[in-house]
């Protein structure tokens, strides 16, 4: 970083690409990915270096992909899917392409929750389905803050459900859960203050 920064003081853009370049070659991560679009933007330059970057981090993930097929255990890469590649387009305000990269190469829980919670109005059938999801995972673990969250993303469901006037449908989810999760008497107590 010192090096780039004082490349560019002297003009020397080029140079100050090529070692940013390296440093994001050798540690591709969304960090970096910003390192270099501030760099390339100092130099002009970006069009052409957002391009190269996003090149060299699909390749990543395809090789990190090959590399862990058919192995035992978790692929503990950060290139394991398009997490990185959904992050950068958020970053960008691209949600269409953030969501369709997480459609194809999969993402964390954390930004399919960030991505549902940006679609809501424009595709609000997905953010449901993201919701419910990420419910079945809180409930895995018995844990106040997990029935809490469980209820609060049910609320969540409930608002989108009126909207597309389908609220007809949300006794039945809460019944399901209800079902499944009938000795968590914490999480009980707090659907039947909902009235749920």
């Amino acid at each position: 970083e010192f090096i780039s920064h004082a490349y560019h003081r002297s003009g020397r853009h080029e140079e100050a690409m090529k070692s940013t370049w390296t440093a994001f070659t050798e540690q591709v991560s969304f960090e970096m990915y910003q390192t270099l679009a501030e760099h390339a933007k100092q130099a002009k330059a970006w069009p052409e270096w957002r391009e190269k970057a996003l090149d060299h981090i699909r390749e990543q993930i395809s090789a990190s992909k090959k590399k862990h097929t058919g192995r035992r255990g978790w692929n503990l890469s950060s290139l394991n899917d398009h997490s990185i590649l959904v992050h950068i387009f958020l970053w960008e305000k691209d949600i269409d392409t953030a969501w369709n990269e997480a459609r194809e190469g999969g993402c964390s829980e954390g930004l399919w929750l960030e991505l549902a919670g940006l679609r809501e109005k424009s595709d609000p059938n997905n953010s449901v389905k993201i919701y419910r999801e990420h419910i079945r995972h809180l409930l895995k673990h018995a844990d106040k803050r997990n029935y809490e969250s469980t209820v609060k993303y049910l609320g969540k469901i409930k608002r989108l459900l009126s909207a597309m006037g389908k609220v007809q449908d949300f006794p039945a989810i809460v019944a399901d859960i209800r079902s499944e999760h009938r000795r968590k008497r914490n999480l009980m107590a707090l659907l039947d203050k909902k009235k749920w």
